[in-house]
């Protein structure tokens, strides 16, 4: 799949919007899938529980969904 003008301003945007979680959101979110690890991988980094690491993961895609929002960036699953 070839990249486009509108890709490249979307991982702009993902990656500002990234920078703008707390901390802690921010790393287990590029645990999971910046590093391709699992909830447990980060949950045993910060010596959290698995179930911990995966309600800090939502809360942080969370308020990326609502910058989306915020922002009328249409997003569309099938093609991820």
């Amino acid at each position: 799949m070839r990249s486009t003008p509108e890709d490249a301003v979307m991982a702009a945007q993902l990656h500002d919007y990234i920078a703008m979680l707390p901390p802690l959101r921010r790393e287990v979110i590029g645990i999971v899938f910046g590093e391709d690890e699992s909830l447990q991988a980060a949950a045993n980094r910060f010596g959290i529980s698995r179930e911990r690491a995966r309600q800090i993961m939502e809360d942080g895609l969370e308020m990326l969904r609502a910058r989306y929002a915020d922002r009328d960036v249409e997003y569309d699953p099938r093609a991820a």
